[in-house]
């Protein structure tokens, strides 16, 4: 399966090999990613044609970077998930008794 990846070009069988190929965007470009000349494959905010476009896949939950999946309604396309995760708020009014 070849799924939910941001390439510059179509998928083609090689070798006559065959596989499914679903959720790829195959127009990607290097103004996508923070620095892609650099390794930098981070997405930037304006990568509307990638940010939660597809479902959570239980082999994909987290990105890259072990970032839980998805923030927002859907997860991304590609190895990385924009945005910032929303963390627990600060408990308050705790009392701890021993």
């Amino acid at each position: 399966m070849i799924a939910n990846n941001l390439l510059d070009a179509a998928v083609h069988a090689r070798d006559g090999a065959s596989a499914t190929v679903v959720g790829n965007f195959a127009q990607a470009s290097s103004a996508l990613f923070a620095s892609a000349a650099a390794g930098d494959l981070h997405l930037l905010s304006s990568a509307s044609v990638a940010i939660d476009k597809v479902a959570v896949r239980a082999d994909a939950a987290v990105d890259w970077d072990g970032q839980l999946r998805p923030i927002g309604s859907s997860a991304d396309i590609g190895a990385d998930e924009y945005g910032t995760p929303t963390l627990p708020s600060t408990p308050l009014n705790v009392r701890v008794v021993r």
